[in-house]
């Protein structure tokens, strides 16, 4: 659902995803750089204020599972509202040969490499060669376009070809085919093949990356972590030490992501 025009001209849009809504987006200048930028009351308010008129049930800040916010890296231009400054990318190429990209979004992330690829060329870093990214087909892309899992579950279809990792996972051990938290689609073999596949090293790494549970639903996460951490140890050779830290840490993420 798109609601086309706010109070101050945004577009807000509702979309369904992984079993929950995603209700955004705000746009609002940050003052400083942070890891996890915190999300502020007024972008709350502001959100629920221009759903409301849209939905048969209003919602409230009780129904909000988390709430996450990122950093934008935007090039300066003549606007002066951020919500209107261009999300392209530059490149710049200095005399010393450092090659600086600036602005751009994730959906771009692969033109952005091409297009630094072929600064360099031009630049004479790198010898002439076509880029190849527009032709490389990303991990777990099927070789046949029209592959399908009829029937499959839709999060561990999300593997692609890398399924079948995960399916013989739950086969040798039956216990990972359980959940790490009932409100959670994720199963213990997708944290062991986080771990042993995707370079997951951290509690954060598998429940904020290579899942999405943290964006899901922060209390769950919370929850799953224990069961996470000790899957973790058992491959990592880890101690209870380290499982008890990662806990940690990991409660402390979960207060950005979480309302009181």
């Amino acid at each position: 659902m798109m609601i086309p025009k706010t109070e101050d001209g945004r577009v807000i849009f509702a979309i369904p995803w992984q079993g929950v809504v995603l209700i955004g987006t705000t746009d609002i200048p940050a003052s400083a750089s942070l890891m996890e930028p915190n999300v502020d009351a007024d972008e709350i308010d502001y959100l629920l204020r221009h759903i409301a008129p849209y939905l048969s049930a209003p919602i409230s800040r009780k129904d909000i599972l988390s709430v996450f916010a990122g950093l934008r890296p935007l090039v300066t231009g003549k606007e002066n509202k951020t919500s209107k400054l261009s999300r392209e990318h530059h490149i710049d190429l200095s005399k010393s040969g450092l090659i600086t990209i600036a602005g751009g979004k994730w959906t771009t992330y692969r033109q952005m490499a091409e297009d630094t690829l072929n600064a360099a060329i031009r630049g004479g870093l790198l010898p002439a060669k076509e880029c190849v990214t527009h032709s490389v087909a990303l991990r777990g892309c099927p070789a046949d376009s029209s592959f399908e899992n009829p029937g499959e579950d839709p999060y561990l279809s999300e593997y692609g070809t890398d399924s079948e990792a995960v399916r013989t996972l739950e086969s040798n051990r039956p216990g990972l085919r359980e959940t790490i938290d009932p409100a959670l689609p994720y199963t213990g073999a997708m944290v062991v093949y986080a771990v042993r596949s995707e370079s997951a090293r951290t509690i954060e790494d598998v429940l904020s990356r290579r899942t999405r549970s943290l964006l899901l639903d922060a209390k769950a996460a919370l929850r799953a972590a224990p069961k996470v951490a000790s899957l973790m140890a058992s491959e990592l050779l880890r101690d209870a030490a380290w499982e008890r830290a990662q806990v940690e840490t990991f409660g402390e993420l979960v207060r950005t992501h979480h309302l009181a």
